[in-house]
């Protein structure tokens, strides 16, 4: 089959006419690999084309041979891809060898994108099992619709502009929560709020451990959306979770939030979207942009430590811990949480330093531990 790329000014009927009619073909100087045809509507050439290391946002539709729709990203979120500097196949990751990562780089912002790729090239280049419901030896139809482009300082101020917006629309709701429930919350500079349940009857003589990073804790746990709508619970698996700490196995939300809690002590943890399940949600369970709540209690926490630091102490105010009464004066809240996106960034840089020191640490450990239990 001949491959050919055409060119369509969406803003020129006589254009797309005289294409049509005289059937011009413009050969490309190399189609981006295992493309057979791919036609460009062109909307607006005065827009931003992509470079390297520019961010792409584009939502896709892929049908089968027979123009039946197998995926489409238009009821969901768009799809955002950064222009990496790879240059050659073997380089890219898989989800973008070969055809994705070379037809974004021909993009333009408002261009519409169809092209048609085998079936098996394709499977190939993405390194996946070839499902069921596509035959062998037939073609797939891709639909870009390129929605942004953005450099790479533009896209990530948007993204801090974004999430500091939708922290505050959490914290609002996370509020009205507090105050309804009557709690007396302890607040994280990331936007976590956690509050004790037990503050009427707890012995406060008796010593009690916080988790920190290496420890590994048993926890009985119950997640619901702020109207109490649960969506998980330790019970329905018949036993409480066991995990450890610091090892980005959970949500952001439980990682940080479990270590401000004593053991043997029921709590609540109120999670922004941000550190829950974000922008995607969770399909029938959770929706988008939207604050959760975990009632947890810690059960056990294991005595092995691989970072072999003391137990942070989280009412020291240097730690970026401030307690309030929310049921008093709800009018403390607003100094409890970021003020401007400079706060955000400082966070966000002491945050990535001090995780990056734990893993340092974390290695050494385990490795001494290792050449210990070599030399029994």
């Amino acid at each position: 089959m001949r491959k050919n790329i055409i060119y369509i000014n969406m803003k020129s009927t006589f254009s797309c006419l005289l294409i049509l009619v005289l059937n011009i073909q413009i050969q490309a100087q190399s189609l981006p690999m295992g493309v057979k045809d791919l036609l460009i509507h062109k909307r607006d050439s005065s827009y931003k084309r992509a470079f390297l290391q520019d961010y792409v946002t584009f939502h896709l539709e892929i049908r089968n041979w027979q123009d039946s729709l197998l995926q489409s990203t238009y009821a969901s979120n768009p799809i955002v891809k950064y222009i990496s500097e790879y240059q050659t196949p073997e380089e890219y990751e898989y989800q973008d060898r070969g055809y994705l990562y070379d037809i974004l780089r021909i993009s333009y912002q408002g261009d519409s994108i169809t092209y048609i790729i085998d079936s098996n090239d394709y499977f190939t280049f993405i390194n996946r099992k070839r499902p069921e419901f596509v035959p062998e030896g037939t073609d797939l139809k891709f639909t870009l619709n390129i929605l942004k482009i953005e450099t790479e300082d533009q896209y990530k101020r948007a993204v801090e502009v974004k999430e500091y917006e939708q922290l505050q629309v959490d914290l609002e709701l996370m509020r009205e929560y507090v105050r309804a429930n009557k709690l007396r919350t302890r607040k994280a500079s990331s936007g976590l709020w956690a509050a004790y349940l037990d503050t009427d009857t707890v012995d406060e003589t008796i010593e009690r451990r916080t988790p920190e990073d290496g420890n590994l804790v048993r926890v009985q746990y119950k997640g619901m959306l702020l109207d109490g709508t649960v969506f998980s619970n330790s019970e329905w698996d018949g036993e409480p979770l066991e995990f450890p700490v610091g090892q980005k196995v959970m949500i952001q939300g439980i990682e940080q939030g479990i270590k401000l809690i004593e053991e043997r002590r029921p709590a609540v943890l109120l999670i922004p979207s941000g550190l829950a399940y974000g922008e995607t949600g969770v399909p029938d369970q959770i929706p988008p942009n939207t604050p959760i709540v975990f009632e947890i209690e810690i059960l056990e926490i294991s005595s092995f430590n691989i970072s072999g630091s003391e137990p942070k102490d989280f009412s020291d105010p240097e730690e970026n811990i401030v307690v309030n009464d929310d049921t008093q004066d709800s009018e403390k809240n607003e100094d409890v949480v970021f003020e401007n996106k400079d706060d955000i960034d400082k966070y966000n840089e002491k945050y990535i330093k001090d995780l990056r020191k734990q893993q340092k640490k974390q290695i050494k450990e385990i490795k001494k531990r290792n050449k210990k239990l070599k030399n029994r």
